[in-house]
């Protein structure tokens, strides 16, 4: 059976491993998902940036052609050449694009290098740019395209020109993507991370795997193409969310999306997994260590406070198997019964039974001693008493045998007298005699006799009577015998029980 120490050092060491691992296992899954908020979030605010960054650049686009339309519809001047050394100054002055021009809607374009009449094949009005703008009152960005003229992708910005609430024509500005791309190539957050960018229709613009890019065999790869499973509507509202996507180099990685206002576009950040968990790993590998320290030193602390606790039950223990040895010599040490908590009133308690039980010894060999005495002094008076009976019956006896004797002779004696008497009455009846002094003495002798005969018979009553008492003071004598030998008896057990007593003190060791 196990002991009360090994007992308190298992459950308590049981319970501070089971602390220490639970606090391990709560504190890794908070700091796992802090800092996979805070790398994420840190990760989010770079895309918002890049986000704003091309956002503002583009709407400062929008805001040159805006001021290129109220310039022309302030001067209410559509003259062609006009139009074109306009638009040849303009393109001087803005190098992030291409170049200015208007798309009539007679198909008739003017641009800053002169006119271009497209082939009959296209028609500008059923352009995305154009019918954008025509749908609108506000600068519009089309979807990403490639230019016939220049065979890259690129994108317009446009706005519809009207006279009189009919369109005749669309101002626009061809803008290359490739000062976008630079801008996406170069966002970095982190060693492993890339950016890449998606248009509105999901077609990826940047993206560092160049299979991924335009080319003219397979044009514009939709990004549910490349990554089967990743749906840019998630996005980075809610960081709790974003699922983890296996990229095309083999490695799990966070996709991260904000969506530019704009134009509707997407730039997105992936970031590997092991990179954003990377700090946690220190981390980890530290609260590994302060457990296994803190495990050691519970077990330890555990060990001293088990003996602590368990040595006063120990020692409350073997005074109580002292106690039920009959063993009340030892007292409690003091230290103890100097505790104040309830250890320490138990080891007052125990003391207080082992003062209780001395005295109660001790008043009960007074009680034992006095019990002994009085049993023999009772059976010296009863021996005496019984000595005493015995006698009076052996008195009695004879007395009775003498009453008896006695009777016996006045009976006899009472017989003879009568038997004079009768001889006597005969005589004075008979006529013979005629001697009256004779008679007169017979006479005399005969009153005598009766009154000696009723003496006589009130001495047989006397001595019948006394037989009588004689016999109840045999019988009360045999009572008394009796009861003495009674009273013997009990004097007996008293000296049994004053013994027994003796016998049971003696067994305590005190």
């Amino acid at each position: 059976m196990k002991s009360i120490r090994s007992k308190i050092i298992i459950v308590s060491c049981l319970i501070c491993i089971f602390s220490i691992l639970s606090a391990t296992i709560i504190s890794y899954k908070i700091l796992s998902t802090n800092i996979k908020e805070q790398t994420l979030g840190k990760l989010e605010e770079t895309s918002r940036k890049y986000a704003s960054e091309i956002d503002g650049w583009f709407a400062v686009q929008g805001k040159i052609l805006n001021e290129i339309y109220n310039e022309i519809i302030y001067n209410n001047d559509f003259d062609k050449e006009r139009l074109i050394a306009y638009f040849n100054y303009k393109n001087k002055t803005n190098p992030d694009i291409n170049e200015y021009y208007i798309a009539f809607s007679d198909n008739i374009f003017v641009t800053g290098n002169g006119l271009w009449i497209p082939k009959s094949d296209y028609n500008c009005i059923e352009k995305e740019w154009y019918r954008k703008a025509d749908e609108s009152n506000e600068v519009v960005v089309s979807s990403p395209y490639v230019d016939s003229n220049y065979g890259n992708v690129i994108v317009t910005v446009s706005k519809a020109i009207r006279i009189n609430g009919t369109t005749i024509g669309v101002l626009c500005s061809d803008i290359s993507i490739d000062h976008i791309v630079n801008i996406i190539n170069e966002a970095k957050p982190s060693e492993e991370s890339y950016g890449f960018l998606i248009d509105n229709n999901g077609s990826i613009l940047a993206h560092p795997k160049k299979e991924y890019l335009y080319s003219k065999e397979k044009g514009l790869v939709n990004v549910y193409d490349a990554y089967k499973v990743v749906d840019i509507n998630t996005g980075a509202a809610n960081l709790k969310e974003i699922e983890t996507v296996l990229d095309y180099d083999g490695v799990e990685k966070y996709f991260l999306y904000t969506g530019l206002e704009f134009m509707g576009w997407n730039v997105g950040f992936s970031v590997p997994v092991k990179e954003v968990l990377e700090p946690l790993k220190e981390i980890v590998n530290s609260s590994i260590v302060l457990a296994i320290v803190l495990t050691f030193i519970s077990v330890a602390l555990t060990f001293i406070l088990g003996n602590s606790f368990s040595k006063p039950i120990k020692m409350a223990t073997y005074y109580i198997e002292q106690m039920a040895e009959l063993d009340i010599r030892q007292d409690i040490d003091e230290r103890n019964l100097k505790r104040k908590d309830e250890i320490g009133r138990m080891f007052r308690s125990f003391q207080l039974i082992v003062e209780s039980l001395r005295e109660f010894l001790a008043n009960l060999r007074i009680i034992s001693d006095k019990i002994s005495t009085f049993s023999g002094e009772l059976a010296s008076s009863s021996h005496k008493s019984s000595v005493d009976a015995d006698n009076v019956a052996e008195t009695s006896a004879s007395v009775a045998e003498i009453s008896d004797s006695q009777l016996k002779k006045i009976t006899k004696l009472i017989d003879s007298i009568e038997g004079i008497s009768g001889r006597i009455n005969e005589l004075i009846g008979n006529e013979t005699i005629e001697d009256n002094q004779v008679l007169s003495q017979l006479k005399l002798i005969g009153i005598e006799i009766e009154d000696l005969i009723k003496e006589s018979n009130n001495t047989k009553h006397i001595k019948i009577f006394e037989a009588g008492q004689i016999k109840n003071v045999t019988s009360l004598t045999e009572k008394q015998t009796l009861l003495m030998e009674q009273i013997s008896s009990a004097s007996d057990c008293l000296a049994e029980l004053g013994q027994e007593l003796n016998e049971y003190i003696d067994n305590f060791k005190s």
